[in-house]
């Protein structure tokens, strides 16, 4: 089973006297922000997983050991760098 890894972004439902709020932080360190909306939270976090090369997760379950994964950059080094590697059928000369 994939899971979160210390420095992947979380975001998690909780809830206050005004109805569901989102916390968004990593595993390693306590909730950096809140949102009123899910969209915003999850956005944010994509947001700083493509800024920090991470994983994004959503907690989906009651429990917070239920996850979700949103995205992720964590194997590539800039989303244009698929666009330069040359293929099995193509050179390097021909990608300049």
């Amino acid at each position: 089973m994939v899971r979160p890894s210390l420095h992947d972004v979380v975001v998690r439902p909780a809830w206050d006297d005004s109805g569901t709020i989102y916390l968004l932080g990593t595993l390693g360190s306590p909730n950096q922000f809140f949102f009123r909306n899910q969209d915003e939270a999850v956005s944010r976090a994509l947001a700083y997983a493509i800024h920090a090369r991470v994983r994004a997760w959503l907690v989906t379950g009651i429990d917070d050991f239920t996850f979700t994964l949103l995205g992720t950059l964590q194997r590539f080094g800039h989303p244009t760098d698929l666009a330069r590697k040359p293929g099995p059928n193509r050179s390097r000369d021909a990608l300049a």
